[in-house]
């Protein structure tokens, strides 16, 4: 069974009480399995390794508490994801407005941020970038919608103008990786 980082999770939340307070996290909970409730009842440790089956757990949750369509409530759930992790962890490559190094660096802090797969970047010019994420089984619809929102936000962060990305392929369809081509102009 594959694992992610609770910085993942611990941001679902985040997200969903400052999106609508306190209690809708506390409903959320209430949602969980009883096999995973006690993973999440206390406190959840970024660095920790929490089964990939808490987070689809969790997902299937945040649906129901927020009764948002899927695609809408996970591309604001990874541009949450995406503007914790740029202001976090790559202040350098905002500063420097450095879109392509931030895909770079994010490659390497991967398997200590996120964990679950194994990313790669490959650069066709400047201001285009492809991303591929192989994971180890099958993930869900609502991972991929955020994970792919995320590092949008994270390249806006970046002052990448007129960004546009495009899903060629999602492991969540039946693929071996999800792959990504990100375009953008520089400021």
């Amino acid at each position: 069974m594959a694992d992610i980082r609770g910085l993942v999770l611990q941001s679902r939340f985040d997200f969903l009480e400052q999106e609508q307070g306190e209690g809708a996290v506390q409903r959320l909970k209430e949602r969980l399995t009883p096999e995973h409730l006690p993973m999440v009842a206390e406190q959840i440790f970024p660095v920790n390794l929490y089964p990939f089956a808490l987070l689809q757990d969790i997902d299937r949750a945040l649906l129901e508490v927020t009764g948002t369509p899927e695609e809408a409530l996970f591309s604001r759930v990874g541009s949450h994801l995406g503007l914790l992790l740029a202001d976090r962890y790559f202040y350098n490559y905002i500063e420097g407005q450095n879109p392509q190094g931030l895909l770079d660096q994010l490659g390497r802090l991967y398997p200590y941020l996120i964990y679950l797969g194994g990313y790669t970047v490959a650069h066709s010019g400047q201001g285009q970038s492809r991303v591929a994420i192989h994971y180890p089984e099958p993930i869900h619809r609502p991972y991929c919608l955020a994970l792919q929102h995320a590092l949008a936000a994270m390249l806006t962060r970046c002052r990448a103008e007129a960004l546009t990305w495009q899903e060629d392929t999602c492991a969540a369809q039946q693929a071996e990786a999800c792959h990504y081509r990100f375009q953008w102009q520089q400021s």
